[in-house]
This record gives C-alpha cells, structure tokens and sequence, in this order.
C-alpha cells in the first residue's frame, strides 16, 4: 500500500488547530464499458463522511473499485471497514505534529494498521467465495490543514490547487499496477506473471489463470 500526506499551511501550526476547509462535496459514479460497448455494472463506491470519529471538521474521502463476481459486496463491506477502522485511529494522529518526521513514520503505522485490520474484518465477514474478487480503496483524510492519502490499488487521489486557467494537480496516490517496476518485481518474486491482455500490462497468478488483474492491489 501507499500512503502520503501533505501539509497546507505554517508549519508552526498545530494539527489540533482544526479548521473546516471543505467547502462543498460532489459525487459522481460512472460505469465503464465492455468490449462489445454494453454497460459494466458499476461496483464502485465514492464516499465522504464529515466529522470523522465524532471530530469536528475531520473529513473521509474515499473511492472504493470493486472487481469480480462478488465486486459490489466488497465495495460495501471495504468502505465500512475503512471507516470504521480509520475513525479508530482518529486520536492518535491528532496527539501528532504534522510536519515532523517521527509524526510521519507514527501516522504511516497507525494508517497501515488500519488498513490491514479492515482487511482482516473483510476477510472474516465473507460469506460468499469471494477468492477471485476484491476492491481497491484510496482514502484521504483532510485533518485541520493536513491532507493525509493512502490506498491500495489503482484509483487515484489528485490535490488540485490554483485559480481558473492556471490548475496545477498533484497525484497523491502511487498505482499499483504491473508496469510499474517495484509491482512488477513483486509479481515475480511471488511467482506470478505479467503478460499483455488487450495491449495492457495485467497480473496473473496460478490460481487465476483464466482471468487477468491490472490492479496489482487490493482488500478482500
């Protein structure tokens, strides 16, 4: 997984200084399309919950793709698991400065934790075989003046700053795909495979021979 954050403000500003900047949220899912041009059905889930944790003005913004026969299902059951589990972890980021190294390195644990337990509490909810399905999540927690990303698999989170004619976006997420080197390497290292399927770089491994995944990445 991935995580990074990015801090908006002084850097003698205190993180338990919180002040609303989120102005207004939209939502919009689209479903992509096949390859006789018909309709996927949509798996995806964006989500934002405002005063995370019971924390005034702490915000949740996630994006959450499912895949696979059971894609949906685990959309739904990651976003509840995230929130749940991010929420949790809420306090602790709040007792740490936002800018200094150490705060960083304890905010990347208390994230990864995070995420591994909603993965477990995924896993362990599952009452279909969902083997060969899964979802990727990226999330971005907006805390005071820090902005804080981490996902695992290929749905991006942009920083979009600026005025009207001159936007500058910063990705704040890292793909997880197999045409990025360090993924690649930790295909094959693990014994599986990257070959092209319709042009495009995909993962397969031995138990999913007849299907191919382009997010190298992914809960459930």
């Amino acid at each position: 997984m991935c995580i990074r954050d990015r801090y908006m403000g002084s850097s003698q500003a205190k993180v338990l200084t919180l002040k609303n900047l989120v102005r207004s949220v939209g939502i919009c899912s689209k479903a992509g399309r096949n390859s006789d041009k018909s309709s996927k059905h949509n798996q995806d889930i964006a989500f934002h919950t405002e005063h995370l944790g019971k924390v005034r003005n702490a915000h949740l913004f996630g994006v959450v793709d499912g895949h696979g026969d059971y894609g949906l299902t685990l959309s739904n059951q990651v976003r509840e698991a995230l929130s749940r589990n991010l929420a949790a972890i809420l306090n602790d980021m709040l007792a740490l400065k936002p800018v200094s190294a150490q705060a960083r390195e304890v905010r990347r644990q208390l994230i990864a934790a995070a995420f591994e337990k909603a993965q477990a509490d995924v896993v362990a909810g599952n009452r279909e075989d969902a083997s060969e399905s899964g979802a990727t999540a990226t999330v971005v927690l907006a805390i005071g003046r820090s902005l804080v990303c981490a996902n695992v698999g290929d749905s991006r989170a942009y920083a979009v700053s600026g005025s009207k004619g001159a936007w500058e976006a910063l990705q704040l997420s890292t793909d997880h795909r197999p045409k990025e080197i360090h993924e690649y390497d930790r295909i094959v290292k693990s014994k599986g495979q990257v070959h092209p399927c319709y042009g495009i770089p995909s993962a397969y491994f031995n138990r999913l021979q007849r299907s191919s995944l382009r997010p190298t990445q992914s809960l459930g």
